[in-house]
């Protein structure tokens, strides 16, 4: 196993567990067998579906959409796991994006996090690579070592992502976002760095699929 599986990998229930700690840590989605190209073909909504609860929300899925773990017959779920392939923009390429939705306060928004848990971890180096973001690599002396948070300044609810720095292919989604859904469920998002000028159009490219599955009320 190479560094970067030893160091990043891990399982889905260590990730569930993570967020419920409060989303105080990172990790990642990283497939065990090393990240992949995004599917010739976006995402859609077809059959055939399954049927899932999260947070007492009925959700009917495609079974494509589906991480593996949860590919099952089992309906009620404490979270659910899915892989899109989406375009972010007419000028980008397709490009994997996984989300877990969760019952809301499992996990806290990153717009949450930015002001309680990273600006006092901020160091003093600031990166201005991203149109509309500012992109502050956080101190490592609490364990964050290569992470930067990207932000989106004077805004009451600002865009906020934090991103481990990987050197490694630009399949690999190493950036993690967090959103509440109302009042019953978050939504996490993990996506590659590269995605990152896009950020204005994540939301709403993500946003149809989840309404046709029941996930936004």
């Amino acid at each position: 196993m190479d560094n970067v599986s030893r160091r990043y990998g891990f399982n889905l229930t260590a990730m569930a567990l993570i967020l419920l700690m409060g989303g105080l840590g990172i990790a990642y989605w990283i497939n065990s067998f090393g990240p992949k190209e995004a599917n010739s073909a976006a995402s859609v909504f077809a059959p055939p579906f399954t049927d899932k609860i999260v947070a007492n929300t009925n959700m009917q899925v495609p079974t494509k959409w589906l991480n593996a773990l949860t590919r099952n017959n089992q309906k009620n779920v404490q979270a659910l796991d899915l892989t899109l392939t989406i375009k972010l923009a007419p000028q980008a390429k397709l490009t994997n994006i996984n989300l877990r939705l969760a019952p809301f306060g499992q996990a806290q928004s990153s717009s949450y996090l930015l002001d309680s848990v990273y600006v006092p971890r901020f160091s003093s180096r600031q990166i201005n690579t991203i149109r509309g973001l500012v992109g502050k690599p956080l101190k490592p002396q609490d364990g964050y070592e290569n992470e930067t948070i990207w932000y989106q300044p004077v805004a009451s609810t600002p865009f906020v992502a934090k991103c481990i720095d990987l050197e490694t292919t630009t399949t690999t989604l190493n950036c993690l976002r967090t959103i509440a859904l109302g009042a019953q469920l978050s939504l996490t998002y993990q996506f590659s760095e590269i995605q990152l000028p896009y950020w204005q159009q994540l939301d709403s490219a993500i946003a149809p699929l989840l309404e046709q599955i029941g996930a936004l009320e």
